[in-house]
């Protein structure tokens, strides 16, 4: 379930039942998806041995790194290239782009995982343009 569930879900059950009726109405929204995705995460490992399988989650990976490049190519579009401009200065895009190509050699040459390179963004971000902002 998405954010809006849940929040609704703890806001009904808190007016209906206190803090009690907010967490069981939370559990009752999350749990089910948690154990389904539970039970098909533990099938998944014995459909791995089948290479049909492995080959369809491959292309799963291709398809989600070309949604997240469409992804990029679209702020990029709508933020730089655009009529209103988000970033006012050079120096904000050279830092980000910087950032961009620092993460990338991260992905390559550390093999890092995603969550991992999730992390790091994150953290440059709020380092370059939270605390630090240009």
């Amino acid at each position: 379930p998405g954010p809006f569930a849940v929040n609704t879900a703890t806001f009904v059950g808190y007016n209906l039942g206190g803090f009690l009726g907010a967490a069981m109405a939370t559990l009752g929204v999350v749990l089910p998806s948690f154990l389904i995705i539970l039970i098909i995460a533990r099938f998944v490992y014995n459909f791995l041995e089948y290479r049909t399988i492995r080959a369809g989650f491959e292309g799963v990976k291709a398809v989600v790194v070309g949604l997240i490049f469409a992804v990029v190519l679209n702020l990029l579009e709508k933020n730089i290239f655009g009529g209103t401009l988000a970033f006012k200065n050079a120096d904000f895009v050279a830092l980000g782009i910087m950032l961009f190509v620092l993460v990338l050699k991260l992905v390559f040459k550390k093999k890092l995982s995603a969550i991992a390179i999730i992390v790091i963004s994150g953290i440059l971000g709020l380092i370059f343009y939270g605390m630090f902002p240009l």
